[in-house]
């Protein structure tokens, strides 16, 4: 992420990115940690530290969740031109008009997979250690570049660049600067970069198992709030509706069944034609669900256990309805009363069975 909020930016350690030592500050090699003094956010120098700058953002791995280090580049060869002060401020410039490359300043960014810290302990062994061979023992390094070296590094240095796991060259759009006509250095807008990629599960940092750790403290269900029974209470429902002759809850050809959900205990439940004729009275109950008339559920004791009551779709004298809208009233001592309207379409008679 790259972003104007200056507290979520990245203090990261500065590279050079040039490709000729002997123009760069302190005849830096490519990759080297700048010997430059570090800068804060605004940007002032940081006495005594050295190398180190922010970019302007964050980065974030998807697979830990954790953040990580970014760090990025400039070429000191190119003073004055963005490429000498240790702050990502890339350019619209791709090419020299000799042709010659120069890659926005060369402000390449690096995202690693180390956790954040700043950069510093990456900071402390590239400064001590970058011209030191295994045995700790100093090397000229123009040496790397001849042929059939044995020259073993520093396993620690090599290690910092391992971690880079993804890199990419930035540059402004044309006749366009990350600073305003006044001079001021600006981010002109968000950028979010997402990069997904499809590998097995990987281990945390330190080698351990990909495992996740959860609490439940604190979400446990409540008992008697009322706030949200009475907010069930309004979002209460008929499943399915429409009822098109066929629901889930039905485990044969000769049932049918409805559900009303979220209905509170001590519930009172009256059906009616559109006419005004009663149909069948329910009553929820916390222990057990009740048909006051037919008595389908009279002695089966069924545990209350979803906050919902079923109708099979008969009247108080175990009738099938006819198909057609009906009006569903629920009448609760606490929480009032609310009417709901179901519309069914019932199955034709299957008198071959019979």
């Amino acid at each position: 992420v790259i972003t104007s909020d200056k507290s979520k930016w990245s203090q990261c350690v500065v590279l050079e990115t040039g490709e000729t030592p002997e123009f760069h500050e302190f005849n830096a090699f490519k990759g080297q940690i700048r010997k430059a003094p570090s800068l804060d956010k605004d940007p002032n120098p940081i006495s005594g530290d050295f190398g180190r700058s922010y970019f302007p953002g964050y980065a974030i791995n998807l697979e830990t969740g954790q953040r990580v280090n970014v760090y990025f580049g400039e070429n000191s060869r190119n003073i004055g031109k963005g490429g000498a002060n240790m702050w990502w401020d890339p350019t619209d410039k791709i090419v020299t008009d000799l042709g010659t490359p120069v890659l926005g300043g060369s402000h390449f960014v690096y995202i690693t997979n180390t956790l954040y810290d700043g950069g510093e302990k990456d900071q402390q062994v590239l400064l001590a250690k970058f011209n030191k061979d295994k045995n700790n023992a100093n090397i000229n390094l123009a040496q790397l570049n001849t042929l059939n070296s044995n020259i073993e590094l520093d396993s620690t240095v090599a290690k910092i660049y391992r971690s880079f796991i993804w890199t990419f060259v930035p540059h402004m759009k044309k006749d366009s600067s990350i600073y305003t006509s006044s001079g001021e250095y600006k981010i002109p807008s968000d950028v979010r970069i997402k990069l997904r990629m499809q590998k097995p599960f990987a281990f945390y940092l330190d080698n351990s198992k990909l495992e996740y750790q959860f609490s439940t403290k604190g979400l446990e269900a409540t008992r008697g709030n009322k706030d949200m029974i009475r907010s069930a209470f309004d979002d209460m429902v008929i499943v399915p509706n429409p009822y098109n002759a066929y629901s889930v809850y039905e485990s044969s050809i000769t049932q049918n069944t409805i559900k009303i959900v979220n209905v509170p205990k001590n519930a009172k439940i009256s059906i009616f034609t559109t006419d005004g004729v009663l149909v069948r009275t329910l009553k929820q109950s916390l222990d057990e669900n009740t048909d006051l008339f037919y008595g389908a559920n009279q002695g089966s004791r069924d545990r209350n256990l979803d906050n919902s009551i079923s109708w099979d779709l008969r009247t108080n004298s175990g009738v099938l309805v006819a198909s057609g809208v009906y009006y569903i009233n629920i009448e609760s001592p606490e929480y009032g009363s609310k009417v709901l309207k179901l519309f069914a379409t019932m199955r034709s008679a299957d008198v071959s069975n019979f």
